[in-house]
């Protein structure tokens, strides 16, 4: 979306998920193992992003990013077994997060 010359708006949603844990060292096709049978961690998020170029090559840019990142216990295997597993604490739950800078150049 560019609502005037230079700006450029985004938004962005997603929904990812993981599901069981398979060890694979025993010689069986992958494909016998069913695939995403119980979801293990999920990560949906919406991103707003904002840049403007406010010179030739020359732009500020921000984002605001809304996540919920969570993990369920499966397989005898504690939730925040695999929160941990595929997360950084940091980013774990709800969370918003805002980013921005400029850059130079292309």
């Amino acid at each position: 979306l560019k609502p005037l010359r230079g700006l450029d708006l985004s938004v962005s949603a997603w929904h990812a998920r993981h599901g069981n844990e398979y060890v694979y060292d025993t010689g069986l096709d992958a494909t016998t193992h069913p695939v995403l049978q119980n979801i293990t961690w999920q990560n949906k998020s919406i991103s707003l992003k904002a840049r403007y170029e406010f010179l030739s090559n020359a732009y500020l840019f921000g984002e605001i990013l809304f996540s919920n990142i969570q993990s369920f216990e499966v397989d005898g295997k504690s939730a925040l077994y695999y929160l941990n597993l595929f997360t950084p604490k940091l980013f774990q739950g709800n969370q918003s997060t805002i980013s921005g800078g400029f850059a130079f150049g292309f």
